[in-house]
């Protein structure tokens, strides 16, 4: 399917006229592509995409996305705000694309304006609960952003509503995934510290040995388990490394993953695009920057380059 996308994009899309403001039906095409689009390509892929390449229909995206909130019943045309908002939270994973939109006048304003309203209405109707599903991914991935963590955490509302969905206890599909990012959230805001309790230790303990936790993406579980079971053969050290979080069963227990972080000596990281465009990897990484722990990065062949925000982060700790 995405190649069908990719193939009518370059036969029909790329040969419209440029996108004039009072040209709606070349925009209205556009926008039913890049909402298909975004819905089946892969983070590690949207990551690859220029920001010229879409920003005539982002900003109409941004437009309409507007137009729906301020409409009675959050339309705009024939799309409801929660399409357009899926569409943005896809586009977010890559943060070239993310800080374009929030620094777009009164967007981030608007996020959390209607992040803080529709946390309150958001089991009303499906469509509200996916807004407000779409809204805590967005609000999660500004999180990550050092330049906008001083202002999530300065809004108490924000706060105060992020922590009441962390103790939802609904079992319902989007209200495990809203808690999840809540909890991602608070402890990229260090709202939620998962520190190892101090113990004594026994000097002739194997507790001395140096405690290695690897860090990798659910996708590379393949490579993973080889470098382990080399790591196992050579290195006589305590290897951590959870294989339980790939079943369909585990819940992503941010809170067991901090406690490991806190407790290894070494974080080996099994770097690919996979690990790259997962949130969950990268606020491992910023977790284990934070507590200044060892982080050595194994790279999956020589091509690959890493994103800049890795760099930042685990740069200076290996």
């Amino acid at each position: 399917m995405i190649d069908t996308l990719k193939q009518w994009k370059e036969q029909y899309a790329l040969r419209l006229p440029v996108v004039e403001d009072d040209n709606k039906y070349d925009k209205d095409i556009l926008i039913n592509y890049y909402l298909a689009y975004l819905a089946l390509l892969e983070p590690k892929e949207l990551k690859k995409e220029s920001i010229s390449n879409v920003q005539t229909v982002l900003d109409y995206i941004l437009e309409q996305t507007i137009q729906a909130f301020n409409s009675a019943n959050l339309f705009c045309g024939p799309y409801n705000d929660c399409e357009f908002l899926q569409g943005l939270a896809k586009m977010v994973v890559n943060d070239t694309f993310l800080i374009y939109i929030i620094s777009r006048e009164n967007i981030y304003e608007l996020f959390i304006e209607k992040f803080i309203l529709f946390n309150a209405v958001c089991e009303s109707t499906i469509l509200n609960t996916i807004i407000c599903s779409s809204l805590y991914t967005i609000i999660w991935s500004i999180s990550f952003q050092p330049e906008y963590s001083m202002k999530l955490k300065s809004n108490d509302k924000l706060i105060s509503t992020v922590e009441q969905r962390v103790k939802n206890q609904s079992n319902d599909e989007y209200a495990l995934e809203m808690k999840r990012v809540a909890k991602g959230i608070l402890f990229n805001l260090d709202y939620l510290q998962m520190e190892a309790q101090a113990t004594a230790v026994d000097p002739n303990s194997d507790d001395n040995q140096i405690k290695v936790m690897v860090s990798y993406a659910h996708r590379d579980v393949t490579f993973c388990k080889k470098i382990v079971t080399e790591l196992q053969i050579h290195f006589k050290g305590d290897i951590g490394v959870d294989f339980n979080k790939l079943s369909v069963s585990h819940e992503d227990d941010w809170e067991d993953i901090a406690k490991a972080i806190s407790q290894c000596d070494v974080i080996l990281m099994i770097v690919t695009e996979n690990y790259c465009s997962s949130k969950s990897c990268r606020r491992e990484v910023i977790h284990a920057d934070k507590r200044n722990k060892r982080m050595i990065p194994i790279y999956q062949g020589n091509d690959y380059k890493v994103e800049d925000w890795f760099e930042i982060r685990a740069g200076s700790a290996t």
